[in-house]
This record gives structure tokens, C-alpha cells and sequence, in this order.
């Protein structure tokens, strides 16, 4: 005698296959994702280098302007000097997935001070920015004496 219906092995099977597809797809779109939140924080920190640079280039405030680099924030700060909590600092969040793994600066140190009439840094070198997941996806930004803004 012949039954029609789909039996237990079937239906193991089946899941399994789905089970299979749903994780292949889960890690591309979570890849995905880690890319896009990377490359925006990347954009964001060039484009504040790029603020503090054009404010002291203008002599906004008659004063130079500088960024500092922590692990998840990155500050525009006015003068020669970072202080923590100075109420013209203006801070930036990076992503929760984002972190300041290595700032490399000339001298030392985690801060780039523009010269208000070249727009050049004496503190030039690079600031790499990476997925806190342990992706290997990281993404450099370098700054030049010159103060001209690149990543790679």
C-alpha cells in the first residue's frame, strides 16, 4: 500500500538544509553591515579633521583648532591644547561596533594641532579605526605634514 505524505527524515532534512542557508546569509549581511558602520565612521572622523582644519584656516575665533582621538570619540577642540570637558569642545560618538585601535602621530600623543595661517600639523600620522567584533576589516585615515586628509 502506497501513503502519500512527507515523513520524518524528509522534514529533518529540509530544516537542515534552510538552517544551513539562513547562517550563509546571516554572516554575509552581518559583513555587510560591519563595512557600512566602518566606512561611515571612517568618513565622519576625515570629515571632522577636515572641520577643525577649515575653522582654523577661516581664523574662526582668532584661534587654532585641533582634534582629539580617544578609543570610541573623537573631539574638536579650540587652541593648542585638549582639555577634557571644555565647554567649546564639540564630541563625536563613534558607532558602538567602532573603536580607535592605533593612533600613530608624529611626537606622540593623540591630538593634531592645525597652524592657523598653513593649515599644517606638526602631530601628522594615521589613526586606524576597526570593528570591535575582531573583524580583520580595518581602515586607516593619515593625515600629512600639510595636513591633507587620506585613508586607505
Amino acid at each position: 500500500m502506497y501513503t502519500r505524505g512527507i515523513s520524518l527524515p524528509e522534514i529533518i532534512i529540509v530544516i537542515a538544509i534552510i538552517s544551513i542557508i539562513a547562517t550563509i546569509v546571516t554572516a554575509s549581511f552581518s559583513g555587510l553591515r560591519n563595512t557600512q558602520i566602518l566606512g561611515s565612521a571612517v568618513e565622519t572622523v576625515k570629515a571632522i579633521i577636515a572641520d577643525a582644519r577649515s575653522k582654523t584656516l577661516s581664523s574662526k575665533d582668532d584661534s587654532p583648532y585641533g582634534v582629539h582621538f580617544a578609543t570610541s570619540s573623537v573631539t574638536i577642540f579650540k587652541g593648542i591644547l585638549y582639555t577634557d570637558g571644555a565647554p567649546d569642545n564639540l564630541v563625536t560618538t563613534l558607532h558602538e561596533n567602532v573603536s580607535m585601535t592605533d593612533v600613530t602621530l608624529a611626537g606622540g600623543g593623540s591630538d593634531l594641532v592645525f597652524s592657523r595661517l598653513t593649515g599644517e600639523v606638526a602631530a601628522y600620522g594615521s589613526v586606524t579605526l576597526d570593528i570591535i567584533s575582531g573583524s580583520t576589516t580595518a581602515r586607516t585615515i593619515s593625515v600629512s605634514p600639510a595636513g591633507v586628509i587620506s585613508d586607505e
